[in-house]
């Protein structure tokens, strides 16, 4: 009967640790996925000015989800978010039309501003760049969830 009872409490624990896992992993897809909708809508502001505080705002916010992303599950969800942020900007950028774009890669006149020609280059490499960044930094660096809750525990 013991027996039964510990192989039962130790199945629930496993679906538990399955669906906190799944849940991570969903979290981490999904927070790429308004990362890259929102830069690729934002990374415009201010270009037309030569001033581009967007594009900056855009990536303090994909620095902030990938690390997030390392924190929840390391290297593997870096990894993750990486390519999830970047598929969807790279489909958002073969979406153009002739008239409408969130994402201009080049100009072919120009008269236009600096930044206004190039942000959109600067947005798809540096969200690369940022996210790459974040998985080199050093492990002291970045307290993943597992071990702070692990040690939580130990000091119960």
């Amino acid at each position: 009967m013991v027996e039964q009872l510990t192989q039962h409490a130790d199945s629930q624990q496993r679906q538990s640790q399955g669906s906190v896992i799944v849940r991570r992993v969903l979290r981490t897809i999904g927070s790429a996925l308004a990362v890259a909708c929102i830069g690729a809508a934002a990374h415009r502001t201010g270009a037309q000015y030569n001033l581009p505080y967007g594009l900056a705002l855009s990536l303090l916010l994909v620095a902030g989800s990938t690390y997030a992303a390392r924190r929840r599950g390391g290297a593997l969800h870096v990894g993750l978010h990486l390519l999830c942020s970047t598929i969807v900007t790279g489909v958002i950028s073969q979406t153009a039309t002739h008239t409408r774009a969130l994402i201009i890669l080049g100009f072919a006149d120009t008269s236009y501003p600096y930044w206004t020609q190039r942000v959109g280059i600067w947005w798809m490499l540096g969200m690369v760049v940022v996210q790459i960044i974040i998985l080199v930094l050093p492990s002291r660096w970045v307290v993943d969830d597992n071990s702070r809750t692990t040690n939580h525990k130990h000091n119960k």
